[in-house]
């Protein structure tokens, strides 16, 4: 059974090879997405609170 409903696209896609794994000590644990100004990757506190870089 589908976790998301047909046609929906993730949130967030792997990190690629090109990708940082750290950034200002937060460790990295996907790309949610990419613009003009850059990107945006998922990581997580050392308390495990989500928050994007």
């Amino acid at each position: 059974m589908p976790t998301q409903p047909l046609g929906a696209q993730s949130a967030h896609t792997p990190l690629s090879a090109d990708d940082p794994r750290e950034i200002g000590g937060y460790r990295l644990h996907a790309r949610l997405g990419a613009g003009g100004m850059g990107v945006v990757y998922l990581a997580r506190t050392p308390g495990g609170r989500a928050l994007a870089l």
